[in-house]
């Protein structure tokens, strides 16, 4: 398939993309319900230069075992970037899940989560979390449709300029998930979160993904995201909204 290689190799180099710190769990699970381990390499890779010099990188790794009902999976992400030699862009992101299915349509899971985001102001956020999936996409499985419902304990540090501020509260975590092939190498998904607090419900969370993903052959595939992320109650001044775009070159294994 030569003309998809060189349309996903421009594709990739040919756009700017603005790369954020991956969050988005469902678009990581293994739609296979085969036991063994699985895995996954993403990169992505962009750069101007003239007027003005920009570097921005992001690379995820995902690792992913299953037997029978117990699954565990686990990513790994970073991404930088700089302008004109500042660093505009710096952040990691690490994930362990656990996940026991009791179905083919329902499964309960628990999670840990560290993330850091240096232009945003967190200097960490740890989190310990929970719930439950519902799988009720159709029998013909045309399309794929999971909900999420459960909950979890976050710690996190703000580093501001009158001095750090630290925070421990729960949020609900809620989601629904669509996945659909539009053909025979291209997948389209959509992920929408909602996460108030406990507390203080005004002060949500809510996280959108919209996932092209087009297989090149059997391994590698490319993928363009488009993410959406608003916080009703951000710190000092943190943009309330965040739109990002990107491509990606995905090798599973």
């Amino acid at each position: 398939m030569p003309y998809k290689f060189i349309f996903a190799t421009a594709m990739l180099f040919g756009v700017i993309v603005d790369c954020h710190a991956i969050t988005n769990i469902e678009s990581k699970r293994t739609r296979e319900e085969v036991n063994g381990v699985k895995g996954e390499v993403e990169f992505a890779f962009s750069g101007k230069s003239g007027n003005s010099d920009e570097q921005s990188t992001e690379a995820s790794f995902r690792l992913d075992y299953r037997q029978q009902q117990r699954q565990m999976l686990g990513i790994l992400s970073y991404e930088r970037e700089k302008t004109n030699d500042v660093e505009t862009t710096d952040n990691a992101f690490a994930h362990l899940r656990y996940i026991h299915h009791r179905s083919d349509v329902f499964a309960w899971e628990g999670y840990t989560q560290y993330q850091q985001d240096a232009f945003k102001s967190l200097d960490s956020r740890l989190l310990l979390g929970a719930g439950a999936r519902l799988n009720v996409s159709p029998q013909d499985e045309s399309y794929l449709l999971t909900l999420g419902l459960g909950a979890y304990y976050t710690e996190e540090t703000y580093d501001l300029e009158g001095g750090s501020l630290h925070e421990n509260y729960v949020r609900a975590n809620t989601y629904a998930s669509f996945v659909k092939s539009l053909g025979e190498n291209i997948t389209f998904s959509n992920t929408l979160y909602w996460q108030p607090r406990f507390s203080r419900p005004s002060d949500s969370y809510i996280y959108n993904n919209l996932e092209f993903k087009m297989a090149i052959n059997t391994a590698l595939s490319l993928k363009i995201t488009i993410e959406s992320q608003y916080d009703s109650d951000p710190v000092e001044d943190v943009s309330s909204t965040d739109h990002s775009y990107y491509t990606s070159l995905v090798y599973e294994f």
